[in-house]
């Protein structure tokens, strides 16, 4: 029985490495910002805490992007400011260690990673083939892409996580609201409903063009390894699968048939939590707790 258990145990770590080399790349897991200051921007009760450290983020952070790129002005900043298809895991990356921090770290860590962010879009401005300025910065488009993120997070949690039951999902939108007014947001959302009520206001400024195409098409088959490529596809699925039904007639793009109850979402929450599994607890959290702890 014991040789058993080291053989799987052997089997986890091996599998932990490659993905986490495949996630993060060349940069390797650094908790030492962790583990001193204060409770940080939610505190260790908070419902983000929880949410932020489950494999349903793959999901919802896809599902997020896909819903940023219908906005015309952030679409054109990611065509002309990003290297997605060159480095298309980096943007994951980035983002995964962003949310990370603001979460599991200090204020003062949180205040300086947001600074790093808001230094890194003062390069994202242009003009549209149509003539209209953007800029990263801009707190209309901050909020956009934010709120695109707490609901992408949010829904996918809900679907895929079995921690799920019982989660208030308004408080995880009123706690990432702190985080909104942290980033020079005046007025960010507070509960799921001001969620679609936004996204209903800003259904007529929506649209899919060229660029965007490009990027979900980039999306529907990305440079994967092999060995990832299987869970890869039930990611894209169960994110494609969440749209909102006008973001997926905007990317004319249908929910894969059977998502649920039959196929994909089983499939894809038993991947994910064969995903939590492999990755283990996140250090960063494990920081955060040790360093919250009464």
């Amino acid at each position: 029985m014991f040789g058993t258990q080291r053989v799987v145990e052997r089997l986890r770590l091996g599998t932990h490495d490659r993905v986490v080399s495949h996630l993060a790349g060349d940069e390797p897991l650094n908790t030492e910002r962790f583990t001193t200051g204060d409770a940080g921007l939610f505190g260790r009760n908070s419902v983000a805490w929880l949410v932020h450290t489950d494999p349903s983020m793959l999901v919802g952070g896809l599902q997020a992007l896909l819903l940023q790129t219908l906005h015309p002005l952030v679409m054109a900043g990611v065509a002309e400011h990003s290297d997605y298809q060159v480095e298309p895991w980096s943007r994951l990356r980035r983002t995964s260690k962003f949310i990370a921090t603001v979460t599991y770290g200090s204020t003062d860590e949180a205040f300086r990673i947001i600074e790093i962010v808001e230094q890194a879009h003062r390069h994202v401005v242009g003009i549209t083939s149509d003539g209209r300025p953007y800029d990263a910065n801009d707190p209309s488009l901050l909020t956009w892409v934010h709120a695109c993120e707490v609901w992408g997070f949010w829904t996918a949690f809900e679907t895929f996580s079995p921690l799920s039951a019982g989660v208030d999902g308004d408080q995880y939108v009123s706690e990432m609201a702190v985080l909104a007014r942290a980033m020079g947001i005046a007025d960010p959302p507070e509960r799921i409903a001001d969620i679609t009520a936004y996204f209903d206001q800003m259904e007529p400024e929506l649209r899919s063009g060229p660029s965007t195409r490009d990027l979900v098409d980039f999306l529907g088959s990305p440079p994967t390894p092999r060995y990832a490529r299987g869970p890869s596809a039930l990611v894209t699925a169960g994110a494609v699968g969440l749209l909102p039904t006008w973001a997926r007639s905007l990317h004319h793009l249908s929910a894969p048939r059977a998502l649920d109850p039959w196929l994909v979402g089983p499939a894809a929450r038993h991947m994910l939590r064969t995903l939590g599994w492999v990755l283990g607890t996140s250090p960063h959290r494990e920081a955060a707790l040790h360093r919250t702890q009464s």
